[in-house]
Formats: structure tokens, sequence, C-alpha cells
């Protein structure tokens, strides 16, 4: 299955349309890593547990599910851009990320997923033909592209908003039965200044079954691994809420460069381990 998303007075872009068109769009943080933690302990961001979205029925065939519970999704966002959420975000949406703009609309990548039962190929088919269905939107292939996981596809969205026209790149990763979906989208007048930033998050996409298994350093990733194996002796609140915050410096500061979404999946399942229980529900 397919699934189109469309959000009122914005882009309607085939399976991640999520594009920020002002500050009101959206619940922003002064600082990226503030906002990450903050959501963790708030539970807003708790409705994926595997970095994995739903088809649109809200249902998966068993033999995707079996595939999907392993693996998880994340790439490297552009420095200083921020983690935002859609106010009323949809399950295929994994997390946003919203830049600096000139303007009022501000530049912005999000990751979607969707369960699917067709190749590359047949799915781009179908994307095609959906906005070819569209008013004012053009669509083309750009054909292969590299990301640190696997060859998939860029496509390019052109489509206009009250603010002008708006140029969007999608990469699109088909593996054991899901699409992973990333769309950057900026004005047109701003894009030579964010393409480059846009791609390398895009080249960044990993799909993996483990966190830790992009730590290339082994004494830092046994490390980790230690340390959240450490969390099932916990006993009492005060000692939950000393390693929580011990948690976000580390990940933080000694795992800098693995970007924003990274250290959100990190420090989500380590809130987990730290505080068991429907805290995430």
């Amino acid at each position: 299955m397919i699934f189109r998303l469309l959000f009122p007075s914005l882009i309607f872009a085939h399976a991640a349309p999520y594009i920020i068109s002002s500050q009101d769009d959206c619940e922003r943080g002064k600082v990226q890593s503030i906002r990450l933690t903050n959501s963790i302990a708030e539970g807003s961001m708790g409705e994926s547990e595997n970095g994995l979205g739903q088809a649109a029925d809200g249902r998966m065939p068993e033999e995707m599910m079996k595939e999907a519970a392993h693996a998880i999704c994340f790439f490297i966002p552009p420095d200083g851009w921020e983690c935002a959420q859609p106010k009323n975000r949809g399950a295929p949406i994994q997390i946003g990320f919203v830049g600096k703009g000139k303007s009022d609309f501000h530049p912005s990548l999000n990751l979607a997923t969707e369960a699917i039962d067709v190749s590359l190929k047949e799915y781009l088919k179908a994307v095609r033909t959906i906005h070819e269905t569209e008013m004012n939107v053009k669509w083309r292939d750009l054909g292969p592209f590299t990301f640190r996981t696997g060859i998939g596809r860029l496509t390019e969205i052109t489509s206009q908003c009250p603010m002008g026209e708006v140029k969007m790149l999608q990469g699109i990763l088909i593996q054991d039965g899901t699409a992973y979906i990333l769309t950057g989208a900026v004005l047109k007048e701003e894009f030579l200044d964010q393409q480059n930033a846009i791609l390398s998050a895009m080249r960044s996409l990993s799909v993996v079954s483990d966190l830790f298994s992009v730590i290339s350093d082994e004494p830092k990733k046994e490390a980790l691994r230690k340390r959240f194996e450490s969390y099932n002796a916990l006993s009492d609140d005060p000692e939950r809420q000393k390693e929580w915050k011990h948690l976000q410096k580390i990940v933080l500061e000694d795992y800098a460069s693995f970007g924003g979404y990274w250290h959100f999946l990190v420090l989500k399942e380590g809130y987990q381990r730290i505080f068991p229980g429907p805290q995430m529900d």
C-alpha cells in the first residue's frame, strides 16, 4: 500500500510531505539537544518503538513485521537544525528537523516509513502517477542515489505555496519490505544555499539492527553497552535520575558526530531502561 499525507496550506508531497512553512506549524525547541531529551522524558514521541511506521491502515503483513521489528533507521541532520514535531503528526512520519531560512518558510527534512510489498521500480511508478494527477506540481526522477545503507532513488518535486515556489528532494530506499522516505524542502530561491546540507543528510541514511553498531571506536562502543546493561541494577528514583542526567551528557558530548536523530533514539532506549514502565506510552 502507498499512502498519501496531506497537510493544509502546505506542500502536498507523496510519502513524506511534512513541510514547515512557519514557526507556528511546529513546536520548536531553542536548543536541539534539549528539545530531544525533553521529548523523551515527556513521552511525546513514543508512538514508534523501533524506528518504523506502519501502512496507512495501521496494519503490516506478518512477514514484514518480523523484518521491521529489528530495523532502525536514522540519518544525521545538518548542523544547527532543530528537531520539530508537527501538531498533527501521522504514524508514518518518524521525525523532522528544521533549519534557518531567509523567510518564514524554514528549510526542513523529515523521515517517513511505509510497509510495502512492491519493488522500488513499482513504488516509483506509483509515486509518479500520484504527482502527475496533482495541479501545479512537477515531479522528476533524478536517478540512483547512494545512501549509507544501500542504493535507492532520488526524486525532485516542485510546487507552489503562498511564499513562493518550493523545491523538494526526496530520497527513497526500499529494504526488507519497508520504504524509507527522506524529504528535504526549501524555497527555490534558497535551494543552492541548502542543497549540499540536504544531500549530505540524505547520504547518511542508515538502516541498522543495533544503534551501537555504527560506533567504530570499540572501547567507546563497549563502554556504552555496559552502561546500558548496568541500568538493570538501578533500584531507587534518585539513582535513576542521576543516571538519566549522566547518560544525556555522555551521549550528547562523547557521541556528538552521530547527529540529533541518533541521539534521540539512543536516549529514548536509555530512558526506557532507566525508567521501566508505561512512561513512553
